[in-house]
């Protein structure tokens, strides 16, 4: 099997496409594919694994509430943006470490403590 890099002004497809202005129904522009999601994970509430997952290859889990997911293709920068979407309302989600290859997110619930709990991430940006 080759690998090598595919570089494109415009893909087209025998399928229908929408979704964006200006697309026609058989071709998509290279800059609406780079805006789509880079990198998705959905991570049960044991801290350490990992249930669904897009370009994220492996998790380190770093303590309790405290895991690092690492991309399987790095970002350019690391200046991607990261969404996260909690399954309770009682932890608030914030991110350290970012870099190109992973990022760490913490998980700090409202007994004042970190918690382990299912979570999932979204990160939108360009990648390396």
């Amino acid at each position: 099997m080759a690998f090598g890099t595919l570089k494109f002004d415009t893909l087209t497809t025998s399928g229908n496409i929408s979704g964006k202005t200006g697309v026609t129904a058989t071709s998509v522009d290279a800059d609406y594919l780079i805006q789509q999601c880079s990198a998705r994970g959905k991570f049960p509430a044991d801290g350490a694994s990992i249930t669904e997952s897009f370009n994220i290859s492996s998790l380190t889990d770093t303590d309790t509430g405290k895991q690092t997911p690492n991309f399987s293709s790095n970002f350019n920068t690391a200046n991607y943006s990261i969404g996260h979407s909690l399954y309770n309302n009682i932890s608030e989600p914030y991110v350290s470490n970012q870099a190109t290859s992973s990022f760490r997110h913490e998980l700090y619930g409202d007994n004042n403590a970190y918690t382990d709990t299912e979570n999932c991430v979204s990160l939108h940006g360009d990648m390396a």
